[in-house]
């Protein structure tokens, strides 16, 4: 009977903590450090084993104190079992050849201001059914929001907004009220701009939207429609336009548009960028975008069902693990993310760059093909 030699079932487990530094601790055993200058960490482990994998941050931040994490790691012929996997705190992707690159996001606390009361940014008086309750923009290490009662201080609701800035400034801050709605907004810097939507119901508060756009409208009616932008920072500079429906105490989405409003498209300028505006296209269905940055020639070969039913659903691309170029300077390898079974399941694909100049840009994908 034919058996697999053990080194073929060694798993590899690539380890990062993006935009952390840290001490990676395996067992009882400090193993390495990731930083700005090493972000991978590669540790060889046993295919039929079980550990405990700890990363230790290192406090860079004034504002945060990142907490150390450990995850328990279980290991059967080179196959990681594991019941939750991305949790909020561990992401699992799988690589072909039992490679698996963990993403690990510690938990943090907002470190305490070194003296001082919070600084009183705006305040306001808010009375959804009828009741009067204040809300108060507080800065201390960062920007923080409460629900208080106008009477004795009690606080209803304590949050702090994802634009959370240690330097906001209260001119910047506006609110809006719409009966059991609250709007906050303002800006975040030259070019973003935040909305925070709070919701009262029966005496409790709710946060419906919390988010960085780079522009939002209100439109007040009988329904109450908030048009927000955000930017998605791709390689064209898509955006995304919803548009969301404010009735009583909810918020829904009326509708999702990606594309461009407001500014021009950025187009490829380099071989590598063609690929990831195709890829990009794909992942949000827009079809037809994708098959422009394909050749003429492919064009012909490939319908637009085909392509699509080539790459199946992926939620996400990245480089590779190992050297992009594979097959000469001409083919680049890009790595796709599908969604599995509390992982990520990662396929690699390489493509063929020629120069063709179009509208889209000066090169086009001429060929395409799954190498794992």
């Amino acid at each position: 009977m034919d058996t697999m030699p053990i080194m073929d079932k060694m798993p590899m487990v690539i380890v990062q903590s993006p935009g952390l530094s840290g001490l990676i601790r395996l067992n009882d055993s400090i193993v390495g450090e990731i930083n700005s200058e090493q972000t991978l960490l590669h540790l060889p482990l046993s295919p039929n084993a079980n550990y405990y994998l700890t990363f230790i941050p290192i406090w860079e931040d004034s504002n945060k104190v990142f907490c150390p994490i450990t995850k328990k790691l279980s290991f059967r012929n080179g196959e990681l079992l594991q019941s939750k996997r991305d949790d909020g705190f561990l992401a699992v992707q799988k690589w072909p050849g039992l490679i698996y690159k963990l993403t690990l996001t510690p938990p943090f606390t907002h470190a305490p201001e070194k003296q001082g009361a919070p600084l009183l940014l705006q305040e306001l008086s808010w009375k959804p059914a009828s009741t009067e309750y204040r809300v108060a923009v507080y800065r201390d290490s960062c920007v923080n929001i409460a629900v208080e009662s106008p009477k004795d201080d009690s606080v209803y609701m304590l949050f702090t907004p994802k634009y959370s800035k240690e330097d906001a400034d209260a001119e910047v801050i506006t609110t809006s009220q719409l009966g059991d709605i609250l709007l906050i907004k303002g800006n975040v810097d030259d070019t973003s701009r935040f909305i925070t939507i709070v919701a009262y119901n029966k005496g409790d508060f709710t946060i419906l939207l919390d988010t960085v756009v780079t522009h939002y409208n209100l439109l007040p009616g009988s329904e109450n429609f908030l048009t927000v932008t955000e930017d998605l920072k791709d390689t064209v500079q898509h955006e995304k336009q919803t548009i969301y429906t404010i009735k009583g105490h909810s918020l829904s989405i009326k509708s999702v548009i990606y594309g461009w409003f407001g500014r021009k498209p950025r187009r490829p300028q380099e071989r590598d960028e063609v690929i990831h505006a195709f890829l990009d296209a794909m992942e949000l269905h827009l079809y037809s975008e994708a098959m422009e940055y394909l050749s003429i020639s492919l064009r012909e070969d490939l319908t637009e069902d085909e392509v699509t039913e080539f790459f199946g659903d992926f939620v996400s691309h990245e480089n590779p693990i190992a050297d992009p170029t594979c097959g000469g300077c001409m083919e680049i390898q890009r790595a796709l993310l599908y969604n599995g079974n509390g992982e990520m399941i990662v396929n690699i694909f390489c493509f063929e760059v020629v120069e063709e100049q179009t509208r889209m840009g000066k090169y086009k994908i001429n060929n395409i093909r799954q190498i794992s």
